[in-house]
């Protein structure tokens, strides 16, 4: 089994060591990765601006960071366990990170990334060890492991088996198999576990996790097996490793190649979607080409972003039944509505794709009425079209631009 370790370092040449904070999970294709989210406090302490509500608030940049990691490892945890693979979390309190957006700070659960339904749980008064609540193997892996594991939160609510208790009888560690992969929930590791305790921990979870996985074989070897070599056995590993390696990279190579026409597919609806889509497709080019912009914040036709110390609301026009003087009317009533929320000043600005259901030889660009309309109100406006090719020439002054700089 190829093994990785995400946020709790083991420095053993045959466990690979991730980094939440520090994405690949393409590069290896694991069959089991041991997780220790309560890492990620530390891991985002540096871009912590304050402290309120008892949660640490992350500032712009850091919450756009912890968020884009944390879409990228669900992705990788959801591939993991699609392709058999075992997940190993380690539970930690019900402790979450406050995460900017453009209107308000939300929690951010440290269990966030895992992809289902939200693990449900309580924080304990004080860390306690776990007690085993199902038979083999579970028994014997919690009675190799006694004074390694604390339990510093309570399962609300079942995922899957419930396989270990407080001695007051709340479940703390579970245990679901969902074909063909399996999640299993631990407690944490002892906070004053040395280098060898946290090895021995890993080589029993490792153990576990042989005896829960069917091989295809009428019975699971032990890891004691690895010991006997039958004939040719070795030839067969080493083509089938050289293989899985070759497919693992045939496998990320087609993920980002098609990344990339998904990415292309989402932002042509700037120019050929309907009014969601090209909503979407606007926030998602401002926010590469440099703003700070989040979508499904503001209004249905208005994307509201940040650049050079200025926000702006971004209204599209969509509605080509609609005359100049109702989008004019829609960028005032943005901005009134969010320098009422925001409590400063903010720009508007308009963007025209109006044109989206036209054929593009066949089109004119913004009306004369509605450039007339804009230039007396003082609003930029710029097509659907010139955003299009602004992100195709990562022309970032497209930005200052918007915003009437």
């Amino acid at each position: 089994m190829l093994i990785a370790t995400l946020d709790y370092p083991v420095p053993r040449a045959d466990i690979a060591a991730l980094a939440f904070d520090a994405p690949d999970p393409l590069s290896v294709r694991c069959d089991v990765v041991i997780w220790q989210p309560m890492s990620l406090v530390e891991a985002f302490s540096p871009t912590v601006e304050r402290v309120a509500d008892g949660r640490p608030i992350l500032g712009l940049a850091g919450s756009e960071r912890l968020l884009a990691r944390a879409r990228q490892w669900r992705e990788a945890f959801r591939a993991l366990l699609g392709h058999g693979g075992t997940l190993v979390v380690f539970v930690p309190p019900a402790l979450q990170l406050g995460v900017h957006t453009l209107q308000e700070v939300v929690g951010f659960d440290l269990l966030e990334p895992l992809p289902g339904p939200p693990v449900a749980r309580a924080t304990l008064p004080r860390p306690e060890p776990p007690v085993a609540a199902a038979g083999q193997p579970f028994r014997e892996f919690f009675d190799h492991t006694t004074g390694m594991l604390r339990a510093h939160a309570a399962l609300e609510a079942a995922i899957g088996r419930i396989v270990a208790t407080t001695a007051d009888g709340r479940p703390c560690a579970s245990y679901a198999y969902g074909h063909p992969g399996r999640l299993l929930l631990l407690p944490a590791p002892a906070s004053d576990a040395d280098m060898t305790t946290r090895e021995r921990l890993c080589d029993a979870i490792i153990a576990l996790v042989h005896r829960l996985r069917a091989a295809g074989s009428p019975a699971t070897l032990h890891p004691s097996a690895a010991s006997f070599v039958l004939a040719d056995e070795m030839t067969d590993r080493e083509r089938a490793s050289r293989l899985a390696r070759e497919q693992a990279r045939i496998a990320a190579e087609m993920a980002v190649v098609r990344r990339r026409l998904e990415r292309v597919d989402f932002v042509k609806q700037l120019v050929a979607g309907d009014a969601r889509g090209a909503v979407a497709a606007a926030a998602f080019v401002l926010h590469a080409l440099g703003a700070h912009t989040q979508t499904g914040l503001a209004d249905e036709d208005t994307v509201v972003f940040e650049h050079a110390g200025c926000r702006c609301a971004l209204v599209i026009a969509t509605d080509r039944s609609a005359g100049p003087a109702h989008w004019i009317a829609r960028a005032a009533a943005a901005v009134a509505r969010w320098s009422q929320g925001a409590g400063d000043d903010t720009r508007a600005a308009l963007l025209d794709c109006r044109e989206n259901d036209v054929p593009r030889d066949k089109r004119t660009g913004p009306s004369a009425a509605l450039r007339e309309a804009a230039a007396r109100a003082a609003l930029p406006l710029l097509s659907g079209d010139a955003l299009l090719q602004a992100y195709e020439s990562r022309d970032a002054g497209v930005l200052d631009r918007l915003i009437g700089a």
